[in-house]
């Protein structure tokens, strides 16, 4: 049951108004708490089972990045697009696992430094190192990082979403 009302032109515009300063409101006060959560293992990890029904499902690793030393080895497993799996290469182990709450769309090792970004196209980076993890918050309204790149000496980071781009700075 829905009920109607009828308003004066004037009535029904500051109510526009007031639900469009809210929408704003709600854009720039967007949710910036976030963090990693360091667990004891084993970890259950989301597998996601792919159609059966479709030719050339898609399976198996779908991205990878080395860091530039070669020592490391980021991996995204298209059946768990959540994680993010760091691989100690000379020692042939497993150094971390990274899990997202959504899937990792696009992620780079800066050219020094030792940091892994990662976006999931949410308004955040993520940046792991062997030290440890950090989460960027992003502050533009509705700015959504679906790709980055890094700049050749390490310190800028391009951010891009479907219609703009951003950069970013490292500071100390």
């Amino acid at each position: 049951r829905t009920t109607e009302y009828l308003c004066p032109a004037a009535d029904w515009l500051s109510v526009l108004q007031v639900q469009q300063r809210q929408q704003q409101q709600q854009q720039q006060q967007r949710d910036t708490r976030a963090r990693y959560l360091v667990s004891q293992l084993p970890v259950n990890i989301t597998s996601i089972t792919p159609p059966t029904n479709k030719p050339n499902p898609k399976l198996g690793i779908s991205n990878m990045a080395w860091s530039p030393d070669s020592r490391l080895l980021a991996t995204i497993n298209e059946n768990m697009p959540h994680a993010v799996w760091v691989w100690d290469v000379s020692a042939a182990a497993l150094t971390a696992v990274l899990l997202h709450i959504s899937s990792v769309r696009s992620m780079a090792w800066a050219p020094v430094g030792g940091y892994l970004a990662m976006t999931t196209g949410s308004g955040r980076v993520y940046v792991w190192t062997a030290s440890g993890a950090s989460i960027v918050h992003i502050p533009l309204a509705a700015f959504s990082a679906v790709s980055l790149k890094w700049s050749p000496d390490g310190t800028n980071l391009t951010l891009m979403d479907k219609e703009a781009f951003c950069c970013a700075y490292i500071t100390s």
